[in-house]
């Protein structure tokens, strides 16, 4: 028996009690605000969205300020 590649991912990485998480973005800022980790979101080589954490072990006072800088600026 084969299950579509979404539904083994699905099952594999996402606990079912976060897959309310997955399409609800007010959820997933809070979630991503309040762990105390550094967590960015990098695509093309550029920074998507990061979270506080992040920001502050970079020296920034928002993560906003983050958002459109290039990768390569991070190291």
């Amino acid at each position: 028996m084969s299950l579509p590649l979404g539904a083994v991912e699905k099952s594999v990485f996402m606990p079912p009690h976060l897959s309310l998480v997955e399409h609800d973005p007010a959820k997933q800022i809070s979630l991503l605000d309040s762990v105390a980790v550094g967590i960015v979101f990098i695509k093309r080589r550029t920074v998507v969205c990061c979270n506080p954490h992040f920001a502050k072990m970079l020296g920034f006072s928002h993560s906003d300020h983050l958002a459109g800088m290039a990768s390569s600026t991070l190291l």
